[in-house]
Formats: structure tokens, sequence, C-alpha cells
């Protein structure tokens, strides 16, 4: 996945949390305004005005927000700048920001509006208890009548934690799927070397020499790791013509990257006195040029844009040309060793740092001003990952934090329940109502609220996926049982939650309940 489709995702995934803790603040202030009733009520009583009640609610908020503002800018100075600089450098551009007052103005307005819309709809109810009322009747009173909203509330935070456990899931399905492509070519034990100017048959003498390297190929770039736009190639006995992928490159190219040759020969070992240049297809490039077959397109001529003629000299299997992410299409390897500016060398994996060592040294003696750098080849084809990877822990990073915010809604909610209806609790145990029977019936809501989150967050995650899936060629299919799974994750934690609060109710002894009804 490309950089700055990562930042965007991140970006709306931001909010999203944002907006899931503002809410799940509302959930919690709201449950814990039964234990301030009576403080309301006392202000009331001695003269405060409501607005005062109100502001002092909100201020209280953006005190909250203020202090969360401190703490997420030591943690993103601390722990995620360092972590995102080494997913990977893009990051160094867009995560990285001038620390002035200007900036920070911005950030402190953001902290205070985050605290004002969290804040403002439990200070607007807590603000209108009647002062009789909050210090006579504490369990019968209301913070929001019928807790409509706050069940709405619920149900949107569990229903994000769906979508992000359930994104993660698709994440981790569709990174494996990648990895296990059969990429058509070898990919461990090769040593890659950017040759900086360095004359390609000139460094292949002297490193062909030593007994521990097995092979060497010289190449334009890299296969699997980049994607380039292609040439248009027309065949010379009929009028059609079709855009191919040209790899220049020599005859260590195939039997290197362990290519599967299907018909005709490899390029020879040096260049030919004919005028034509040699190239080698593979069988997308001949499907689409419309040959019969592997074997008939072999000997065939083919004109290049400029009126160059090349010669077919060999088929190969489809190989990951471009980008290991990518569907690959058509392609064609050509024999130009001149123009290869990567030198590719097979040796056995025990012997890479061997080999390694001894090309540095050799390095001195070639005429180029750059140090000398070398690769895996396999760590450049997982480097090619990073984009799905780095959205793949980001959010899984954030399916963690909703899940987490979304418990501590259910905690709250299922408090406030059960101290709105102590007397009831009390009563129905005084009358011979088992525990089991109390916790059957003060969890049914929260069942009833969770599969309504579910039921929204199915379709939803399915699209978020889709969008997210369209962002790469090759692609796993969504698989139903991925979708089950999450939903059963979140509907157990959310149980979990609510039993370990409806059990501890059930369990209070009646006397203690109506003793100060």
């Amino acid at each position: 996945m490309i950089p700055w489709a990562v930042i965007y995702v991140l970006l709306a995934v931001a909010l999203l949390v944002v907006l899931s803790a503002a809410f799940n603040y509302t959930n919690l202030s709201t449950a814990q305004a039964l234990s301030r009733a009576r403080e309301v009520g006392i202000r009331k009583v001695i003269g405060a005005r409501r607005y005062q009640i109100f502001l002092q609610f909100i201020g209280e908020s953006v005190t909250m927000a203020l202090l969360a503002f401190i703490l997420a800018f030591v943690f993103y100075r601390a722990i995620l700048i360092p972590l995102f600089f080494r997913l990977h450098d893009i990051f160094r551009t867009y995560f990285y920001f001038t620390e002035n007052w200007t900036t920070l103005g911005y950030f402190l307005l953001f902290a205070v509006g985050t605290g004002i819309a969290a804040g403002i709809i439990p200070a607007i109810h807590i603000s209108r208890f009647q002062p009789v009322q909050a210090m006579r009747n504490l369990p019968g009173l209301r913070v929001v009548s019928r807790i409509s909203l706050r069940k709405g509330l619920i149900v949107f935070q569990s229903a994000l934690s769906v979508i992000f456990i359930i994104s993660t899931l698709v994440a981790v399905d569709q990174l494996n799927y990648i990895r296990k492509a059969d990429p058509g070519m070898r990919t461990e034990g090769l040593i890659t070397v950017s040759l900086e100017g360095v004359d390609y048959g000139i460094f292949k003498q002297k490193v062909i020499q030593d007994a521990r390297v097995r092979g060497i190929a010289g190449t334009e770039y890299l296969p699997g790791t980049s994607g380039q736009g292609g040439l248009v190639l027309k065949r010379s006995d009929a009028p059609l013509e079709r855009r191919v992928v040209i790899i220049d490159s020599d005859a260590g190219f195939i039997p290197v990257f362990g290519l599967q040759i299907v018909a005709g020969s490899n390029f020879p070992d040096t260049a030919s006195s004919s005028k034509e240049t040699l190239v080698i297809l593979n069988e997308t490039a001949v499907k689409e040029l419309e040959f019969g077959g592997p074997q008939d397109a072999v000997g065939r001529s083919l004109l290049m844009k400029d009126g160059q003629r090349i010669r077919v000299a060999g088929v190969v299997k489809d190989f990951a040309h471009s980008s290991i992410t990518r569907d690959q299409g058509a392609a064609a390897l050509r024999f130009l060793p001149e123009q290869c500016r990567v030198a590719v060398l097979h040796v056995e994996t025990a012997e890479i740092k061997g080999v390694a060592a001894s090309l540095q040294q050799m390095w001195g003696s070639f005429e180029s001003a750059a140090p000398f750098e070398y690769a895996l080849f396999a760590d450049q084809i997982e480097e090619e990952l990073g984009g799905m990877k780095v959205m793949m822990k980001s959010i899984r990073f954030v399916s963690i934090l909703t899940v987490i915010i979304s418990c501590l809604g259910f905690l709250g909610i299922a408090d406030y329940s059960s101290r709105i209806r102590r007397k009831e609790i009390g009563i129905r145990k005084v009358c011979g109502a088992g525990e089991w029977n109390l916790v059957k019936l003060l969890s049914r809501n929260f069942m009833g609220m969770l599969a309504l989150a579910v039921a929204p967050a199915i379709p939803l995650t399915w699209w978020f996926n889709g969008v997210l899936l369209s962002l790469h060629d090759k692609r796993v299919g969504m698989r139903a049982e991925l979708f089950i799974l999450g939903a059963c994750l979140v509907m157990i934690l959310g149980m979990g939650i609510v039993l370990s609060q409806t059990i501890r109710a059930a369990r209070t002894d009646p006397a203690d309940i109506l003793r100060h009804e």
C-alpha cells in the first residue's frame, strides 16, 4: 500500500477514536452523576445558579481534556515518533512538526473543543437536577430520560469495536495472502549490490572468481520491488501492439532468479553480432501479443516504437517483475548488459556475510566515489510489504483502544443501571428472587444493545475493508468466519464486563440496600 493512503486512513481512524472517547466520557460522567447529585443539590440550596453548575462540569471536562493533551504529547514524543520512524521513512515527513506556539495553539484548541463536546451533555442534564429530588430521592433520579441517548452511545462504541477487530483480522489475512503468494522466482540467498557507476562487466569478472558465488546477474532494476511503465511493442507480422514492461538484463538473470524457461532458450553469454536485440517474454506477454503459444512466439520479431527490431529468444513462466503486491502483467527481459545498474549474487545463505565482507574489500579497486552498500533481496521484498504492515499494526492498535473504551462504556452504563435499580433489586431478593434470575434480568438489555451494535457494523465493516483492499491489486477475499469471530469477541468482552457488574449487584445484601431507602 502506498504511504499516503496509510496516512489518510490513520487520520480517519484517529478521529473515530477521539469521537468514541468523547462518547465514553459522556457515558461515564452520567454514570457518576448519581454520586454527585447530593453535591449539586447542596450547591443549589446555598444559592448556586444552574449556569454556574453547568460551567463547573464543563470546566472539569475541559481540564480532563487538557491533561489528556499533555499526556498524549509526552506519549507522542517518547513512543509514537520513534515507532513510526522505524516503520517507514515517509513518516518523518508526515509525523514530525515544528513545535512553535501556533502549532501548539491549534492542538490546545482541539483539546478544549474535545472537552466541551464530551462534557456538554452531562453538564446540561446534571445542572438540571432539582435540589429536593437530588437530596431525597437519589435512587429514583434519572440523568438522561430512559437513558436512550446513553444506550445509543454504547451501541456506537460497540459497533466501532466490531469494525476495527474484524478489520484487524482481514488485514492479517491480506498480509499472509501476499506473503504466501508464489512470486515465481528465487528470493532467498541473493545479495544485491547497487553498482553506482561501476561497469557491470568489470564487476562481474572479479566477483565470479569467488568460488562461494554460485551465479551473478545484472539487471536494470530489481523485480518484485518496483513498478515500471513499460514500452509499446508491435508485432511485425500483424497490426497488433501492446504495452510490455521491459527489464534490461544479462544471461545470468534467469538462472540466478530461478526463472523457468517454457520455450526457446536463455540469452547467450556474450552479445551477438546481429543488429537484432534479443528478448525473452513472459507467458502473459505471449497471450497479450496473441501468439498461438510459447513455442509459437520463439523466433518472432517485434518492433519497438522507434522502429528498432527485436527478436524473441524464449519464453519464461510469469514472475513478480513489478511490486510483489501488484498483479503482474506482460513483461520481457531485454539482453542489454551495458544497461545493468544492479548486480545480484546467488550464494549459500551461510556464506552471505563472508561474501559481503569480500565485496566490501574489493569495492575500493573500482572507480566509484559511492560507498559500498549491499542488501538481501529477501529483505527488499519484505520491505515492499511495509505499507501493509503499518496499516495492520495501526488498525490492531486502534482496535485495542476502541475495545478498551467500549468496555469502559459498558462498565459505566452497567454501574448506572445497577444504581438506579437498587431498590428493585432489594425488593426482588426479599421476595425470593435468586441471584441468577436477577443477573438475567439486569443483563437482558445489554445483550440487545450488543446485537443492535453488531447488525449495522457487519455491512459497514464489509464496505470499509472493501475500500482498503481495493488499494491492492492482489487481494484476499473477505471470509465470513472472520466477521463471525470479530462479532463474537466483542459480544463476549461486552457481556463479561456487564456480568461482572450485574453479579456484584445481585449479590448485594437486600438489608444494606433497603436500609438507605
